[in-house]
């Protein structure tokens, strides 16, 4: 694993900025809906701010389909440097934006441009990664515990953006542009970035593949073509991922705030504590999925899911800061045992010469319709039925699904 790690470390940059990026919109989203989204009422401001957010998501499957075709038309590496540099200019324009007091309907007009623009950028990001990462180390038999760096690099990323939300509340509370400040950030960030991925080597099994003439003319027909019962698979595999993290870090970080009543700061400590251990947990079970079946592992991962996430959301939602911290760690340990060792299963449903296009697609189609509008999804909800447990029940459904799914993957799991 030693040989990897530069290749680890100058992949996983641009994951770690896609999730900075995307969580400094849900840790700010508060103080956004106050500048950009100035309604009396709490619900209503959540649901604009909310709304926004998911417009950042309608674009990800066009961003997937131009990405994922960069990638296998012209390379892994070219399709990275590309999203990392796009990705970070229009998060950088979020610090510069004027408020709704200053030019008015133009500022959530704005903003919501600027989301769609992040959402193209960000579509064959954490998909790119995973692809690149396991495609340059083709004969490694340790893939789940390589491909849990895709996930620990984005809990890395999340823990960037904690951290800048905890100093700004912590140290600038009072200072009106202090929020804006980690958005500018991101833009030095991509540079770098950008930098060390141009520099980086195409993998192994596409210069193969180039080399071979076994390039798809053209990606997306392809896929539709000949493999649209594995697209299907990977987005029930995935709906697992991204209900659950956008149900964490873009929606509850918000309703300690606004509905429980916890402080910024109590609320980025808790997400603190919680995303540094996201961090260890995915490497520890993308460690551990390599020692069991495959499809095993995952079964028993989203089965304890189901099991515990009543009791869990007990914890988070007691009103008590000790046992809502707990809370949020067992529920990011718990997922990352089931979402670390699936991002190696690309390798294994879509084959190499439309693997970029297929795993993205999937990944962000999913993204849109159970990630994106969850946080609105819910914010209506339990603003219309005053049931918070509709948290925890929505996540059980969306578990059943990928329960379903995983019988229809076994062969493919059992390669």
């Amino acid at each position: 694993m030693r040989k990897y790690r530069s290749l680890i470390i100058s992949g996983s940059i641009g994951n770690i900025l896609e999730n900075y990026d995307y969580i400094l919109y849900a840790n700010f989203a508060v103080v956004i809906g106050k500048l950009f989204f100035p309604f009396q009422d709490t619900y209503t401001s959540l649901l604009a701010t909310f709304g926004v957010f998911a417009a950042g998501f309608i674009t990800r499957p066009l961003g997937a389909i131009i990405f994922g075709h960069v990638g296998d038309k012209y390379g892994r590496k070219l399709s990275l440097s590309a999203s990392i540099m796009l990705m970070s200019i229009p998060t950088a324009m979020i610090g510069i934006l004027p408020t709704y007091s200053e030019v008015g309907i133009l500022a959530p007009i704005f903003l919501i441009l600027i989301r769609l623009l992040q959402g193209i950028s960000i579509g064959g990001e954490t998909s790119g990664f995973i692809t690149y990462l396991l495609e340059s180390a083709p004969d490694i038999k340790r893939k789940g515990f390589l491909g849990s760096f895709a996930l620990a690099s984005a809990a890395a990323g999340l823990f960037c953006g904690f951290l800048a939300s905890f100093i700004c509340n912590f140290y600038f509370a009072e200072n009106e542009f202090a929020w804006k400040i980690p958005f500018l950030l991101s833009f030095p960030v991509g540079l770098i970035g950008f930098y060390i991925r141009n520099k980086l080597e195409e993998t192994l099994e596409f210069k193969s593949m180039k080399n071979s003439g076994l390039l798809a003319k053209s990606p997306l027909v392809e896929l539709f073509k000949t493999h649209l019962k594995e697209m299907m698979i990977m987005c029930g595999l995935f709906v697992s991922i991204s209900v659950p993290f956008y149900i964490f870090f873009a929606f509850l970080s918000t309703f300690l705030v606004r509905i429980l009543g916890y402080s910024q700061l109590q609320t980025s400590s808790i997400y603190l504590c919680s995303s540094a251990v996201f961090i260890f947990s995915s490497l520890l079970a993308g460690w551990l999925s390599d020692k069991f079946k495959i499809y095993k592992f995952l079964f028993s991962a989203i089965f304890v899911f189901v099991i515990f996430v009543f009791p869990i959301f007990f914890l988070i939602l007691s009103k008590s800061y000790v046992l809502t911290l707990i809370g949020c760690i067992c529920f990011i340990v718990i997922i990352s045992f089931y979402q670390a060792p699936l991002l190696s299963v690309v390798t294994r449903i879509f084959p190499t010469k439309i693997r970029a296009t297929g795993s993205a697609l999937s990944f962000n189609v999913v993204s849109v319709i159970f990630g994106g509008f969850t946080p609105v999804f819910l914010t209506w909800l339990i603003g219309d039925s005053s049931n918070f447990y509709a948290i925890p029940f929505y996540l059980i459904l969306s578990s059943m699904l990928t329960i379903l799914t995983l019988n229809f993957a076994k062969r493919y799991l059992a390669l």
